[in-house]
């Protein structure tokens, strides 16, 4: 498992943002920097997902798509492998695996 990821951190605010801006969307500030901060973090709120998409996601269905708020509070979409994606709760502590092309962020169910 990946124990850091790469972020956004604005200077102005504080705000932390996944990589790809090139301001705050915060406070909008331009005096931003890239680091890295912790990727574990827990469920702030999901959805399962039990239809069959096409494309990447096809073989994951029933999945989960949450809402990860990583330890330093960042918030973002990703995709949270469980054994039993009917089994997930708020506040269920993830771990990350990585990225996956096509999908985004990957994280597994910690508990």
């Amino acid at each position: 498992m990946q124990t850091t990821l790469e972020a956004v951190k604005c200077n102005s605010c504080g705000f932390l943002h996944p990589v790809g801006i090139f301001c705050c969307p915060k406070c909008g500030s331009e005096d931003i920097e890239q680091i890295e901060t912790e990727a574990s973090g827990k469920i702030y709120s999901y959805t399962v997902h039990t239809f069959v998409p096409a494309g990447p996601l096809k073989s994951r269905a029933p999945y989960v798509l949450a809402i990860v708020e990583t330890k330093d509070g960042m918030r973002f979409s990703a995709i949270v492998d469980y054994e039993d994606p009917n089994s997930v709760k708020i506040d269920d502590p993830v771990v990350f695996k990585g990225f996956e092309e096509g999908v985004g962020p990957i994280y597994q169910f910690a508990g």
